[in-house]
């Protein structure tokens, strides 16, 4: 866990300009990301019970890649 804080602030401190102008900057929206994970629940709850992750992965892909966005 505490490695885990760690990364996460490396990250946070590296990226620490962009993640400030993302606020200021009225432009810029993650709409495009919630969309796609929104795609992906939908998916997870289509496929509960796969036996295989690569299978479920290979999937979400390719309709991500799709653009089908519908399920």
């Amino acid at each position: 866990m505490r490695g885990e804080m760690i990364e996460a602030s490396k990250i946070i401190r590296n990226w620490l300009k962009e993640i400030v102008y993302s606020f200021k900057d009225e432009r810029y929206s993650n709409g495009f990301i919630e969309a796609n994970n929104n795609t992906i629940t939908k998916i997870v709850g289509i496929v509960y019970g796969y036996k295989n992750f690569q299978f479920f992965r290979l999937r979400t892909l390719v309709i991500l890649h799709k653009g089908k966005n519908k399920i």
